[in-house]
């Protein structure tokens, strides 16, 4: 759109603040307008006369039905004073809007003007505000093309200067983005043309615009997939060291648990240990209470027979023949006792020790329930474990599957953008076919009067550049923005997926537990068994022990004495015996402990140089994706540069051409 030479030289006035005269001339016919310091002071008129009538139904200030009206009483020039004050107008403000309407008619017509500096003495009326005068100057019809173009104001306190009421701030604030006002008036139309001049209204023709807006598009759905699948990409790989984080818990866990599982069976073993210490005390006690009472026995039996002599002795005269007899007898009885007592002592050694076989028998069968019984519950939660491995393998399928339908769906919907996008170029080239030649008609005529813009024209783009580069800068700034916001967004994900992992942790060791106090009560209860089978154990030897007594009482004191040294010896070695077995047994565990305890820390070892080995080329691939990524954001940013500079320099070479 171009402006008549009279809006240019005004604005150039206002501008400027000149004071001076402006000759406008039509048809060898002139007319001069004063100016002090940009504001219009006074007017000659040879033509571009307009009634105050005429000047009020422009402005909207008087309505067709008055107009008529005053036509019918004869006066259609001039208002008379009941119109006057039906439309509540007073003498000054008629005058100032048909001094406005001057401006836009001698806009309008004037071929020629010419602005002369000087000193303006009179003044034909009050000053009126530059502004509004360049404003009036630019409301006429507009010489140039006609094609559509978008505008963009992102300061609207800037344009206030320029804008005569609310309504107009109310249409800038509209403009905030590029957009295409619809059904502008003369006014609105000389705004945005005034305020492009100015630098405050960014302005493209709608095919540039649209390119724009592609190329954008285009930019940000880029680095929208790029940003993406950096996300998914740093998902992948906290999931992969959340799992590793879990192998390594576990693997820990499991060892802990061996390590508990070692440490009860060696208290076990130490318990049995020190039930058999007391056991042997206790036989040593019993063996010594026995060696005691053998030998009150022996002194009891050494007075009996000393009495006994002595009868015998008294009566061995009269008695002879008659205890002769009565030994051999004697004798004789006492040896088939001998006899007896020696069977019942066999068949009574005989029944203990088929009581003993019996209750360790008991016993080993007790210890493999319980073993199976922890088989049982290893094999549960091993299957346990199978089940949870198995819903997660589940889980991942079902997002790799959504992850490849949104994948189908986003790829149709840039397909059907695409066909849009085609569409619509073509549309808008067979519009720009038109526009071109409508423009290569009226380029002849308007070729004299852009002679005299070019030079504004340079600078009104060079003050848009600066524009555009504070517009790209803001954008940068938003986006950083979002970039920030999204950071937020996945430190929160990562918080949900830390609190989902200890929610985990914590329902294991809540597992952990169970178990522990499973096994717990297993151990209490073979505690309780193996304290059954002692006690019954000591029952029976207290029974043996009852009889041995029975046994000894009858025996001759000097077999007694033997038997009870050959016993002690006999349990000396047994017990020496048990504590050489003991100790054997002992060093064993321990060689075995130290040999577990090896293998765990080999075992350790080899898991911490695999993880750091695996985190080393994790952390290497992951540099490298990074260093990927940049590459490729600095190429598209390059491109995206060197498209902007493209696409400018066929501007400008469209706008030379044009011109």
């Amino acid at each position: 759109m171009t402006p008549s030479q009279a809006a240019e030289a005004l604005y150039s006035a206002h501008k400027s603040r000149a004071t001076g005269r402006l000759t406008l001339s039509s048809g060898g016919r002139e007319s001069r307008l004063w100016l002090r310091e940009g504001n219009l002071v006074g007017t000659q008129l040879g033509f571009g006369f307009q009634s105050p009538a005429q000047a009020l139904l422009q402005s909207g200030l008087l309505d067709a039905e008055a107009l008529d009206t005053l036509w019918a009483r004869g006066g259609a020039g001039v208002p008379d004073e009941e119109t006057l004050e039906a439309f509540n107008l007073v003498p000054e403000v008629v005058a100032e809007q048909q001094v406005l309407a001057h401006v836009r008619r001698l806009s309008v017509l004037a071929e020629q003007a010419a602005f002369e500096p000087g000193t303006v003495e009179a003044e034909g009326f009050q000053p009126i505000a530059g502004v509004r005068v360049v404003r009036a100057a630019l409301e006429g019809p507009i010489h140039g093309g006609a094609a559509a173009r978008v505008f963009r104001c992102e300061d609207v306190e800037a344009c206030g200067p320029w804008l005569a009421d609310a309504s107009e701030r109310a249409f800038l604030e509209t403009l905030a983005e590029f957009r295409e006002p619809e059904s502008l008036t003369p006014a609105q139309e000389a705004l945005l043309l005034v305020l492009e001049r100015e630098g405050w209204v960014q302005a493209l023709s709608v095919e540039d615009w649209e390119a724009r807006e592609r190329v954008r598009r285009e930019e940000e759905e880029a680095r929208q997939r790029a940003e993406e699948e950096a996300r998914l990409e740093e998902e992948r790989r906290r999931e992969e060291e959340a799992r590793q984080r879990a192998e390594e818990e576990a693997r820990l866990e499991e060892e802990r648990r061996r390590a508990e599982e070692e440490r009860l069976e060696a208290e076990r073993l130490a318990e049995e240990a020190r039930l058999a210490e007391a056991a042997r005390l206790e036989e040593e006690r019993r063996v010594a209470e026995e060696a005691r009472l053998a030998e009150e026995a022996r002194l009891a039996e050494e007075a009996r027979l000393e009495e006994e002599r002595r009868l015998a002795e008294e009566a061995r005269l009269a008695e002879e023949v008659r205890l002769a007899e009565e030994a051999r007898l004697a004798e004789e009885a006492r040896l088939a006792e001998e006899a007896r007592l020696a069977e019942v002592a066999r068949l009574e050694a005989e029944r203990l020790a088929e009581e003993a076989r019996l209750a360790e028998e008991a016993r080993l069968a007790e210890e493999a329930r319980l073993a199976e019984e922890a088989r049982l519950a290893e094999e549960a939660r091993l299957a346990e474990e199978a089940r949870l491995a198995e819903e997660a393998r589940l889980a991942e399928e079902a997002r790799l599957e959504e992850e490849r339908r949104l994948a189908e769906e986003a790829r149709l919907a840039e397909e059907a953008r695409l066909e849009e996008e085609r569409r619509l170029a073509e549309e808008a080239r067979l519009e720009e076919e038109r526009r071109l030649a409508e423009e290569a008609r009226l380029a002849e005529e308007a070729r004299l009067a852009e002679e005299a813009r070019v030079a504004e024209e340079a600078r009104v783009a060079e003050e848009a550049r600066l524009a555009e580069e504070a517009r790209l800068a803001e954008e940068a700034r938003l986006e950083e923005e979002r970039r920030v916001a999204e950071e937020a967004r996945l430190a929160e994900e990562a918080r949900l997926a830390e609190e989902a992992r200890q929610r985990a942790e914590e329902e294991a060791r809540l597992e952990e537990e169970r178990r522990l106090a499973e096994e717990a009560r297993l151990a209490e209860e073979a505690r309780v068994a193996e304290e059954a089978r002692l006690a019954e154990e000591a029952r029976l030897a207290e029974e043996a022990r009852l009889a041995e007594v029975a046994r000894l009482e009858a025996e001759r004191l000097a077999e007694e004495e033997r038997r009870l040294a050959e016993e002690a010896r006999l349990a000396e070695e047994a017990r020496l015996e048990a504590e050489r077995l003991a100790e054997e047994a002992r060093l064993a565990e321990e060689a075995r402990l130290a040999e577990e305890a090896r293998l765990a820390e080999e075992a350790r070892l080899e898991e911490e140089r695999r993880l750091a080995e695996e985190a080393r080329l994790a952390e290497e691939a992951r540099l490298e994706e990074e260093r990927r990524l940049a590459e490729e954001a600095r190429l598209a940013e390059e491109a995206r540069l060197e498209e902007e500079r493209r696409l400018a320099e066929e501007a400008r070479l469209e706008e030379e051409r044009r011109l």
